[in-house]
């Protein structure tokens, strides 16, 4: 796994152990003021802390429903979690580097590859054009798709709504933009995404572990399954679920749900 994935991860698991220290603020004193013995820390990793954790991250709805299913890191296990899932709605999500624009244009830019909801399922809407659809979410798509975030869009398409419609070139193939993410929205993670693409329009560029030459949708690993719990269902319930959905073998480690973002 890559190490700037494993940092995200692994901020995502903090701000949510902040929440829960939030909810029993004696004990989240102690635990502070026990930190502050030995740590010392300048205005500015304090104003980090503060906007990265303590904050929910910008334009999700709900994050306390939100959550991810570990070892579900196959675009298989997630299409298993979405079609068959009676306690959660989910998403995938994959992060990779690629060249953005050719020539002497080129610059690696930062890429999230996702299934068609996952802007719905954090609750982000675009603020131009319009959000990926099911009937684009499949492989072989003539007319390949992509959504800009709204720093892309000012710093490389000149802020001008006529981009909507415009053909960009990522990783060497064209994609028509269809949509501008909200200010500030970086999905779930600390670091900033250029351009939203769907998996199954090109798995070569999304897969995040490359095996061989040929990727397809088997083959592609991506960076997790998202998930939302549905109304009145506990994490109980949904891991009680995935034991069904995906009974391990013996040495294996099962599919469990973190609700944390």
């Amino acid at each position: 796994m890559k190490i700037s994935t494993v940092f995200e991860n692994m901020v995502i698991d903090v701000r949510y152990a902040i929440r829960q220290f939030a909810r029993t603020p004696v004990f989240a004193v102690a635990v502070i003021l026990t930190m502050a013995i030995g740590v010392t820390a300048n205005s500015t990793m304090i104003s980090l802390i503060d906007a990265l954790m303590f904050r929910p991250p910008a334009h999700v709805k709900d994050p306390d429903s939100l959550g991810g299913i570990s070892n579900a890191m196959n675009y298989t296990d997630y299409l298993r979690i979405s079609e068959e899932s009676r306690t959660v709605d989910a998403a995938a999500w994959s992060w990779v580097n690629a060249t953005y624009d050719r020539g002497a244009n080129a610059a690696e830019v930062s890429t999230s590859c996702v299934s068609h909801n996952f802007f719905p399922l954090v609750g982000a809407s675009v603020v131009a054009g319009r959000n990926f659809t099911k009937a684009e979410d499949v492989q072989g798509a003539q007319e390949p798709v992509a959504i800009v975030s709204n720093e892309f869009w000012r710093d490389r398409l000149g802020g001008d709504f006529s981009a909507i419609g415009r053909n960009i070139w990522v990783a060497g193939k064209s994609f028509t933009v269809i949509g501008i993410a909200p200010k500030n929205f970086k999905g779930l993670g600390l670091k900033k995404i250029d351009i939203w693409l769907l998996i199954t329009q090109s798995p070569d560029i999304c897969s995040m572990y490359r095996f061989r030459d040929t990727i397809t949708l088997n083959d592609v690993s991506i960076g997790g399954t998202l998930t939302r719990l549905r109304p009145g269902v506990s994490r109980e319930q949904v891991n009680a679920e995935l034991s069904v959905l995906f009974p391990p073998p013996a040495s294996d480690v099962p599919r469990r749900l973190h609700t944390k973002v």
